[in-house]
């Protein structure tokens, strides 16, 4: 332990060394505070980062990976600032923390160059398939479902890869079902967005709509056939084929707004002869019920 610093300071290991050494230990809030003081050469802090991870330490969803916190020979925090500010704001001490001292002052320029988990990787760990397509879709659902703004990038980041994981075990069996009918659309028409489409099925099956009337609805607006001019499908339709592709941000919610709002229409068997679209500044409409 250096001489020189003082008793707030005290850590219960060596934060400097000659060699790697490791340890685990819990780190209070009080011993994070202390740690995060050698912070002086570390990447700018990302305060969305902290905030969501003390928000899912105080949820308990929060898991420790075997990621170390780490400091060089001088005991400068190398990694692991993240987390230990999430552990000062949320108050709350995280357990059996790998903790590596006495690393060469150089390995901060190595540390996370390697390839991240994607939300497939984490999804088809947990057994559950077509990753890709049901992350994004656990996010729009839940944050819509929860009354929030899913226009709002850091909204739908609320939603943690715990809760996309809890969610998706608990639905495997509609999404399933809802991946594959978006596929009629999306793959086979080439029209639509994925995302809204899945969460367009769930979300129509969750509030009481039988599988055959989603699926209609499905095989209509995949095909256009047989509908009347005034049909709301129809103008969805034309709406993708004219614009629905080029929206870039928020697509996946401007093309959920859409659907919900079409789906609304056709279930009440109202006449639409030219659609107007919705967009980022109106209020996300409210699928009913059957």
């Amino acid at each position: 332990m250096n001489k020189q610093e003082t008793p707030t300071n005290t850590l219960p290991f060596d934060r400097i060394a000659k060699e790697p050494t490791a340890v685990f230990l819990d780190v209070t809030p009080a011993m994070a505070k202390a740690m995060l003081e050698h912070n002086t050469n570390n990447r700018g802090l990302r305060k969305h980062r902290v905030t969501n991870l003390a928000r899912e330490m105080s949820r308990k969803q929060w898991l420790a990976t075997g990621e170390a916190i780490k400091f060089d020979v001088k005991g400068v925090l190398l990694d692991g600032q993240h987390r230990l500010e999430g552990c000062v704001e949320a108050k709350i001490t995280l357990k059996q923390q790998l903790i590596v001292t006495g690393l060469p002052e150089d390995s901060f320029t190595v540390i996370d160059s390697g390839m991240k988990r994607t939300n497939n990787d984490i999804l088809n760990a947990a057994g559950i398939a077509n990753g890709s397509a049901i992350a994004p879709v656990a996010r729009l659902y839940g944050v819509v479902e929860a009354g929030m703004n899913p226009y709002r990038s850091d909204v739908r980041q609320l939603i943690t890869r715990q809760d996309v994981v809890a969610w998706s075990e608990e639905n495997v069996e509609i999404l399933d079902w809802a991946v594959r009918l978006a596929r009629t659309v999306y793959d086979k028409s080439g029209i639509g967005n994925r995302t809204a489409l899945i969460t367009l099925a769930v979300m129509a099956n969750k509030k009481g709509h039988s599988r055959e009337v989603v699926e209609q609805f499905f095989a209509s607006l995949a095909t256009g056939e047989g509908l009347a001019g005034s049909s709301p499908i129809l103008a969805l339709r034309s709406w993708f084929i004219k614009s629905g592709m080029k929206l870039g941000a928020d697509a996946s919610t401007i093309h959920f707004a859409n659907c919900v709002n079409t789906f609304n229409s056709w279930i009440q068997g109202k006449i639409v002869r030219r659609y107007s679209a919705l967009g980022r500044d109106h209020d996300l409409p409210v699928l009913i019920k059957a």
